[in-house]
This record gives C-alpha cells, structure tokens and sequence, in this order.
C-alpha cells in the first residue's frame, strides 16, 4: 500500500560523513577501557551482551516483539499518522491512568 500523493521515496546514505572534532579526538573513556580489557569467557556457551556500548539494540540481541513491527507498518502504511500529534498525546494514549 502506498500513501497517495507520495511521488517518489530517497533512499538514504548508507554512510554518515560527519568528521569527529579535535577534542571529541582527544577524549578518552577509562570505562570503556577497563570494559573492552575485561576478558570474560562465555557461560554454557552463551555470548555475552555488552551493555557498555551504549544502545545494546545495535548489536541484534533486544528485537522488538513481531507484532510491534506488525502493528508500526500498518500505522505507516495507512497514512493516518505522518503528522503532529497533540501536545498533550494521543487520546487514546492519554485514556491510560499513569502508572
């Protein structure tokens, strides 16, 4: 299904090209030092998960359910969704008490 008035899709680079500043060069993180020494060998032979890298989505070990996916295609698909909600949510959204 496509949207209607949608002439053409750009793709995206598959590359970012954006140069790291002479600091952000020079910075160093003795955490993630300490962490990438670390030598720690599997359990049962299960890999590890780093979760000092930040984002641990990256490295395809936290997918999100099928039917999330499922249900974020259809609501792209439908077209009824490409704008701004209101400031306050959704109204479905904010029918939910607050935990």
């Amino acid at each position: 299904m496509s949207c209607s008035g949608l002439q053409e899709i750009v793709p995206l680079d598959d590359e970012w090209n954006v140069r790291a500043s002479p600091s952000a060069l020079e910075s160093r993180n003795p955490i993630r030092e300490l962490l990438e020494s670390l030598n720690v060998p599997p359990s049962h032979g299960k890999e590890k998960i780093s979760l000092a890298q930040g984002d641990p989505t990256v490295f395809g070990h936290l997918r999100a359910p099928q039917a999330a996916v499922d249900a974020m295609v259809t609501a792209t698909e439908s077209c009824m969704f490409n704008g701004y909600t209101h400031s306050a949510g959704s109204q479905e959204c904010r029918m939910y008490e607050p935990f």
